[in-house]
């Protein structure tokens, strides 16, 4: 019996150039440019302040902003060595106008899972390359295609600030405990001796409004730090274990690979050997 093979084909209305992760060297400001392509920033540590046309833009830690093409933009003041940013230059194919609008992105915009999307944006530099790279030209691999939609589609999906807004001043002290304290060993216990609210009353009204129970949302915010210093920094696995209000290494290990799917060496080493390029 002859083998076949199945050949997929694949619309592509998005096409990604080159990308890369930037490290401020200190002193350094964004030149004056124009460019024949979208570029897609997003912060990921410090503040970036830039220009566009006769716009003006401050862009936080977990922020984007999308430049568009054969528009002049630059950069607003000198910043420091606290700034890095993820960068990807895109283009449009030519039928992308066409058919129903896949995703909507906004020009400035605050991503709901700023961790989801940086978690991508490491992807496709360990995938297909960053830094200097583009000096050899554009990318042309739809698998990048597709993972720049991906990225496109987080940066689309923006944060409720209405509804954070919205929540009840209960909900919002829970929230900021956990932030407080989720480094240290804390359970559910705590957050209800904190707050010196009826234990059933405050799970119930933390999980009305958000889903979770507390034990869940202290996870989760563990997990979210595990995932930036498994990626930002050299930590061993006990000392991230340590910062994320974990005493045991190993119990930490399983935690991690429940939510993520691997272990934290793997899910470093997979995404963490990136060029950055610093001018």
């Amino acid at each position: 019996m002859t083998t076949c093979t199945l050949d997929i084909k694949i619309p592509r209305p998005v096409r990604a150039l080159f990308a890369g992760l930037f490290v401020s060297p200190g002193n350094w400001r964004h030149r004056d440019d124009v460019r024949p392509d979208f570029e897609i920033i997003m912060v990921r540590r410090g503040q970036l302040a830039m220009w566009e046309e006769d716009q003006k833009f401050i862009i936080n830690a977990n922020e984007t902003l999308l430049l568009w093409p054969d528009r002049k933009h630059g950069g607003l003041q000198v910043h420091d060595r606290r700034l890095s940013f993820y960068w990807l230059h895109f283009s449009l194919a030519g039928s992308a106008g066409n058919g129903a609008t896949l995703t909507t992105l906004p020009q400035v915009g605050s991503p709901a899972r700023p961790d989801r999307m940086q978690e991508l944006f490491h992807r496709f530099l360990s995938d297909f390359g960053a830094g200097d790279d583009w000096k050899s030209g554009p990318l042309n691999d739809p698998l990048a295609d597709l993972l720049l939609l991906q990225i496109l589609a987080e940066a689309a999906t923006q944060r409720n600030t209405a509804k954070s807004t919205n929540e009840p001043a209960l909900v919002q002290n829970i929230r900021a405990y956990i932030d407080a304290h989720f480094f240290e060993p804390i359970g559910p216990a705590d957050v209800v001796k904190s707050l010196r609210y009826s234990g059933v009353y405050l799970r119930q009204t933390f999980r009305h409004a958000t889903g979770l129970t507390l034990s869940q949302a202290i996870q989760n915010r563990r997990m979210l730090e595990a995932r930036r210093l498994l990626l930002e920094t050299t930590l061993t696995l006990k000392e991230i274990a340590f910062r994320c209000g974990f005493d045991d290494e190993g119990y930490f290990c399983r935690v991690f690979r429940k939510n993520e799917g691997v272990n934290p060496t793997v899910f470093r080493n997979t995404r963490l050997k990136l060029p950055i390029n610093v001018i």
